[in-house]
């Protein structure tokens, strides 16, 4: 992984378990929108963390 500076993920908004665990290992929101998967419409946050 020489190189990479910055680590995406894609989260459910409401996902307060799943939210919590990123925050704690140094994610950060950047983005939220909606996302359509399987059919229906989810609230998503991007997070990022920085190397």
């Amino acid at each position: 992984m020489a190189g990479v500076k910055e680590i995406y993920i894609n989260v459910e908004k409401d996902n307060k378990v799943g939210k919590a665990f990123y925050e704690a290992k140094g994610f950060e929101v950047v983005k939220e929108f909606d996302d359509t998967f399987d059919g229906h419409i989810l609230k998503t946050v991007r997070m990022v963390l920085r190397i």
